[in-house]
């Protein structure tokens, strides 16, 4: 089954909760999961589905403000359909210690699954909260993070604006560009000192900065302030690669589990750092396209 009839009858199940709001987020999370489809009813008979059903009744909703209600209820079933998908794929869920009961009685699954439900909560950047939901769903799959390393990851995540994930993932791309040996399409020069540019642009290039200081985002020299920064020698790798892998922020270009919104946030970002003289950048099919004018040629 198709991840679009997943996202259908996900989304009628949870419309059909909507009038019994006030039952709380346990209620709400309880429905997704026992879809009469039977798709996300698969979820539920995992232990990963049982970890989000028990998490959910924990929550007091009566403790939370309405937005922040609805940042946890749209975390934890924006997951269970992307934990549905993953199943469906054949994806298998990880074989170590992750959802073992510790002698605390917890496992590290509910630890991990709780600090990533208490930061969506928190996250004001709504463009975000889907991120969230990701990481919900596909911490579960890889067993190359323990419980540890995955908070640390968290902790860094939260501190990043919404279009430094953007940023990430336009950078990512030309990690697996230089990866693949395919000529990338960036700009080859330093923006500032090149181009007569805006001056919100700026600000722009110094979250660029900002994602290098914090080891997100790599080049192969030493970077001290914007006017060092070229687009084509920099890419997102280490800590920065594990976070876009589990935000799902390398399924942007296809507009995976994501909104036209991202998809448009992305390509802006994307036409800034692209060198206009080869890239031709547009969106069509609710996907991002980016053609090299040079293969023209």
């Amino acid at each position: 089954m198709n991840s679009r009839k997943i996202k259908k009858n996900i989304k009628k199940t949870i419309d059909n909760t909507q009038e019994y709001i006030g039952e709380g987020i346990a209620f709400t999370v309880n429905m997704v999961l026992s879809d009469p489809t039977g798709i996300s009813g698969t979820v539920a008979k995992t232990v990963y589905g049982k970890s989000i059903q028990a998490l959910a009744d924990k929550i007091d909703p009566c403790q939370l403000t309405e937005w922040e209600k609805k940042r946890v209820e749209n975390c934890m079933v924006s997951s269970i359909e992307r934990i549905a998908e993953r199943i469906n794929n054949g994806d298998e869920l990880r074989k170590d210690d992750f959802f073992k009961e510790k002698p605390n009685g917890k496992t590290d699954a509910e630890e991990v699954f709780e600090s990533i439900v208490v930061a969506s909560q928190r996250e004001s950047q709504e463009m975000k909260q889907i991120f969230y939901g990701n990481m919900l769903a596909n911490i579960g799959f890889v067993d190359y993070l323990d419980a540890d390393e995955f908070n640390f990851l968290l902790k860094v995540f939260e501190k990043l604006t919404y279009r430094q994930c953007l940023i990430l993932a336009v950078f990512y791309m030309n990690y697996i560009q230089k990866v693949n040996n395919i000529a990338t399409v960036f700009k080859g020069y330093n923006p500032i000192q090149g181009e007569n540019i805006k001056s919100k642009q700026w600000i722009f290039y110094q979250e660029i900065l900002d994602l290098y200081q914090k080891s997100l985002l790599f080049d192969g020299k030493i970077l001290f302030n914007i006017t060092q920064l070229i687009p084509s020698d920099i890419y997102t790798y280490g800590l920065g690669e594990q976070i876009v892998l589990l935000a799902g922020l390398d399924k942007i270009i296809e507009n995976k589990n994501l909104t036209t919104k991202h998809l448009e946030d992305f390509k802006t970002i994307l036409e800034i750092v692209a060198d206009n003289k080869y890239a031709n950048i547009f969106i069509k099919n609710n996907s991002i396209f980016i053609e090299d004018k040079r293969s023209f040629k």
